[in-house]
């Protein structure tokens, strides 16, 4: 495996994550929460799994935007009888009491939603907030929501239908997560525990703060103790039955860190991150003791328990369910792995093919689009990233390794059958008879490999370019790549693949990220610069002709007749008529939940690849001829109020 110091990927990733949080900084919660324009939901799966709740013979998991339920009656075969339309943001946090759930959706506030038929649930109520819902718990007629740096919110749920903000008391960090224990809130307050008086609801009041040695993340509370997963200082015991005056009484120190902790009688179960799950015994809290442990494929970031089942959040592993009856030998259930953390999509038939991240290859049955199945999953290399997809196989780009060569001729039973180690990042890749063309970061360049034996690509040329290789197109003899922020557009003649030369560029004023070509005009995806649309009728001289500037950072484009497919990462997917490429117009738009990556456009139909709300599938059914006729807009939402 490549070294982590991933000089070209850290490019992409930490520019989209630092422009997601800027952005998210800077907007108000009406212009983040999910609307649309012409394009129409139709079918979702996946997203990363933040939370999960218990209750009875159902567990109800945030899975992206969308809350799922699974019947755990039989805890070795969970299956899934339900979920709801996507909610605005990823959901965070769930907690379940009576006849409703409740749902912390980060920038959406909190949902209330009717579970009275688990395999019914819909969406009872909300209340749309300014602040990040990260954790819930209830207490009567009252959610208590860990609120990040707003601190701890107090909302009236005595009429479900319309929750209302109570009041509101800053605490002195950010507030992670919490735990309600008689008539005081216990809170995970980034650098340690703050306790809050809420005997009045209505006037909550600090008590005290205990500052713990490491940094505050889960907390858990029963009898005179608050449990503190205290990230890499451990599970923190703090003595509360004087909450004015906490004290430390105990601590245990794992091997790594504790990100989570769930409390069932005198056991507690800890999420220790790459370790899996931790099984701990507190009948002598001042000296918590070690009694089992269960690793995990993932990172174990959450857990909740149900009696004898811990359900660990293990990101790219899913949701593990563990069978802790046995403290000193717990063992793993069963396993939900949705796709989650998905880069680029590739369609091919009735399947979609997700780079999903850490969690590999993931294939999709789409014959039904507004009821995508996962089908097979497929381990390929350390960080599936992108992929191409012919009629057999799946070639995938992994930034750590190389190209990898997937036979899919079974989609239901992917094979990998061969594989190249490239010498950079591999992160963009397009396929054209017998070779594929590998955009290969800052090391490796332009790399032309071989395909005539699928099961031993080979290496028969390259050209280094002079930024860093991150997406890749081909038309005719031509192979364009999106450079990075230093190469913009390069134009490089693949007529002689033994030996590619570069014969034309353009510098894009932003990170040249993606690239599509249609006819005589390349489309750059160039972050939050937009898309740039680049004459190259004289693939020697590259001429920018027309820019869209998008709300967000475009990181992908796919051209479909007249139209352009973005996806503009917290923007979402935007649709641009590109008829005239020099006045290139927004003409419809979906503001997915999580963060738009990857984008491919068949027929009607558009796959999103959202890097945390999964595989979102939209329709944009509005014959593209009728736009040249500037006929009026149509205003659609893809989720009713509730």
């Amino acid at each position: 495996m490549k070294p982590r110091l991933y000089a070209s990927l850290c490019l992409l990733v930490v520019f989209v994550l630092l422009i997601r949080l800027d952005g998210l900084a800077a907007l108000a919660p009406s212009q983040v929460s999910q609307q649309a324009e012409n394009v129409e939901f139709v079918g979702q799966m996946g997203g990363e799994i933040n939370a999960v709740a218990v209750a009875g013979d159902y567990a109800y998991a945030g899975v992206g935007p969308c809350l799922v339920v699974f019947d755990v009656s039989d805890p070795t075969a969970p299956t899934q009888v339900a979920k709801t339309l996507p909610l605005p943001d990823i959901i965070h946090g769930v907690a379940v009491s009576g006849e409703y759930a409740y749902v912390a959706d980060y920038t959406a506030g909190l949902y209330v939603v009717d579970i009275s038929s688990p395999t019914s649930p819909t969406i009872a109520g909300f209340y749309e907030t300014s602040w990040l819902a990260l954790s819930v718990a209830i207490s009567g007629s009252y959610a208590y929501i860990a609120a990040q740096s707003v601190g701890l919110m107090v909302i009236d749920i005595s009429d479900p239908s319309s929750p209302s903000e109570l009041a509101l008391v800053d605490t002195a960090g950010y507030a992670l997560d919490l735990a309600i224990l008689g008539d005081y809130a216990y809170i995970a307050d980034s650098s340690g525990l703050t306790i809050v008086d809420i005997s009045d609801p209505s006037a909550p009041s600090v008590s005290s703060f205990y500052d713990t040695a490491g940094s505050a993340y889960g907390i858990d509370a029963a009898g005179n103790y608050a449990y503190v997963a205290d990230d890499y200082d451990g599970l923190r015991v703090i003595n509360v039955s004087d909450p004015a005056h906490p004290l430390e009484a105990g601590h245990y120190d794992p091997v790594y860190a504790v990100w989570d902790v769930a409390l069932v009688g005198q056991v507690a179960y800890l999420a220790e991150h790459s370790d899996g799950l931790e099984v701990v015994d507190l009948s002598i809290p001042t000296s918590p003791l070690p009694v089992g442990s269960c690793d995990t494929p993932g990172w174990a970031l959450d857990v909740t328990a149900a009696g004898d089942l811990a359900y660990v959040m293990d990101a790219a592993g899913g949701l593990r369910i563990i069978d802790a009856s046995t403290p000193a030998d717990p063992v793993e259930l069963s396993a939900y792995t949705p796709p989650m953390s998905i880069y680029h999509v590739a369609v091919a038939g009735s399947y979609a093919y997700a780079a999903d991240g850490e969690a590999g290859l993931r294939v999709v049955d789409i014959s039904t689009p507004e009821n995508p199945r996962l089908v097979s999953s497929l381990a390929v290399g350390s960080e599936t990233w992108d992929l191409a997809v012919s009629v057999s196989y799946a070639y995938v780009a992994d930034p750590f390794s190389g190209l990898y060569v997937v036979d899919i001729t079974d989609p239901l039973h992917p094979q990998q059958i061969g594989f190249y180690n490239s010498p950079g990042f591999a992160l963009g890749v397009v396929l054209t008879g017998s070779y594929a063309y590998l955009a290969d970061g800052d090391v490796g360049g332009l790399r032309v490999i071989d395909i005539t034996t699928p099961s031993s690509p080979t290496l028969v040329g390259y050209v280094d370019t002079p930024g860093d290789g991150q997406g890749v197109a081909l038309s005719g003899s031509y192979v364009y790549v999106a450079d990075g922020p230093s190469g913009g557009l390069q134009v490089i003649d693949v007529s002689n693949p033994a030996a590619p030369a570069i014969i034309g560029g353009l510098n894009t004023p932003g990170v040249a990220l993606a690239v599509d070509v249609a006819g005589s005009y390349a489309y750059v995806a160039d972050g939050p610069d937009g898309m740039r649309v680049v004459d190259i009728s004289a693939p020697n001289d590259p001429v920018e002709v027309g820019v869209y500037d998008s709300p967000g950072a475009v990181v992908d484009v796919n051209i479909l007749g007249s139209l352009a497919y973005l996806a503009d990462n917290y923007g979402g997917l935007r649709v641009v008529d590109v008829y005239d490429p020099a006045n290139p117009t927004e003409i419809g738009y979906y503001d997915t939940a999580g963060s738009a990556y990857g984008v491919q456009a068949v027929g009607d139909f558009i796959f999103v690849a959202d890097q945390k709300g999964g595989l979102i599938i939209l329709d944009f059914g509005i014959a593209q001829p009728f736009f040249r006729f500037n006929l009026p807009l149509v205003l659609r939402s893809d989720i009713a109020e509730p």
